[in-house]
């Protein structure tokens, strides 16, 4: 089995209410989620989130990142 696709797709999931901490409120949870497809037709999801105040990097930086690095590492050299 080969991993034959991956997509990442940001996504903005509102909060019931704000969440607030000394750096900051956050009203809405940036995530990138990932859809794995294989050769064999089996799809699997991931997800990460992220906040630019706390961990340096938005949700765009983190599409990137995961496009830029992880997707040719995943179709290139994971076999099962």
């Amino acid at each position: 089995m080969k991993i034959v696709k991956v997509e990442v797709f940001p996504v903005s999931l509102p909060l019931k209410k704000p969440f607030r901490i000394a750096l900051g409120t956050m009203s809405h949870s940036p995530h990138a989620v990932v859809r794995i497809t294989t050769d064999e037709g089996i799809v699997g999801y991931g997800e990460a989130s992220t906040w630019h105040v706390v961990y340096g990097y938005d949700q765009h930086e983190l599409v990137w990142a995961v496009e830029r690095y992880l997707v040719d590492i995943f179709i290139n050299t994971l076999t099962y």
